[in-house]
């Protein structure tokens, strides 16, 4: 089922959206950061580092997460190795959203090397998970790297909707090829994300259905094009879409409060005998 198109693509003028579509807009890139200010994140960075605890290290790393400068990206990223997690979160977290390069080449080293933190389910999907924010083709490899690999939950979401934020088609391929390696018992209970990522990144709904999904692929793959802005969703999984990546929804009117607990009631109702 082909999704419908955003309410602003649909009002876009027809030439205009070829345009837009054709060209591939520049990314504005941040301001260079004020030379003293990064002078003083430096020297704040360094001390705590040297001679604080974690809370002066988590601090440092918090009140510097927007100067964007190479020499700060690398004093933060020396928090991913500190022994506290709470320190090891705050530069996660950080480097998640710095602008500079140097910010995912440090997020990508850690998960490459770190052999302690895939033993550490918490700490290693929110590495994926800034890693996939950062939107990066130079991601999707290590994204799709032994997926099953810790069998934790939400590493293994975070690495399939962080996929779903690369908006490239081999982000479409690596997830047709995860669906595709693991047996049906594990791969259907991820259905959903696979479902809300592929529909994002491709605007086609399959619903959590392999077969239809592999059969829809086998049509597409020679001349699936992947758009540079986001297919809306249906509000079902957009709420869950911007729940993974904190971002808060915008109220409609007329929108119904999604019911968390409506798969439970269900079950008891049964247990009941009243279904």
């Amino acid at each position: 089922m082909r999704l419908a198109p955003t309410t602003a693509f649909l009002l876009c003028p027809l030439t205009l959206c070829a345009l837009a579509l054709a060209e591939d807009p520049a990314v504005p890139k941040p301001a260079e950061p004020d030379p003293a200010r990064v002078e003083a994140a430096v020297e704040q960075l360094e001390k705590a580092f040297k001679k604080g605890d974690a809370i002066d290290k988590s601090l440092a790393i918090e009140e510097n997460a927007e100067v964007f400068d190479e020499e700060v990206a690398t004093l933060i990223a020396k928090g991913l190795k500190d022994k506290e997690q709470g320190v090891q979160l705050a530069a996660i977290e950080a480097l998640r959203f710095f602008q500079h390069e140097e910010a995912l080449d440090a997020l990508h080293g850690t998960a490459k090397r770190d052999k302690k933190m895939r033993k550490q389910p918490e700490l290693f999907a929110a590495l994926i998970k800034a890693i996939g924010q950062h939107g990066n083709p130079d991601s999707i490899e290590i994204l799709g790297d032994d997926l099953w690999s810790p069998a934790d939950h939400s590493v293994i979401q975070a690495r399939i909707l962080s996929l779903g934020n690369i908006r490239s088609k081999e982000s479409v391929e690596e997830l047709m090829s995860m669906m595709r390696k693991a047996g049906w018992r594990k791969v259907q209970p991820f259905m959903e994300n696979f479902r809300i990522a592929l529909a994002s990144l491709t605007g086609e709904d399959q619903g959590k259905s392999q077969p239809k999904w592999t059969g829809w692929w086998n049509d597409a793959k020679k001349t699936l094009e992947v758009r540079e802005e986001a297919h809306s969703l249906p509000t079902g999984m957009q709420r869950k879409w911007d729940r993974f990546w904190g971002i808060e929804p915008e109220k409609k009117e007329g929108d119904e409060p999604e019911d968390e607990g409506g798969d439970e009631k269900k079950r008891k109702r049964r247990k009941r005998g009243d279904d």
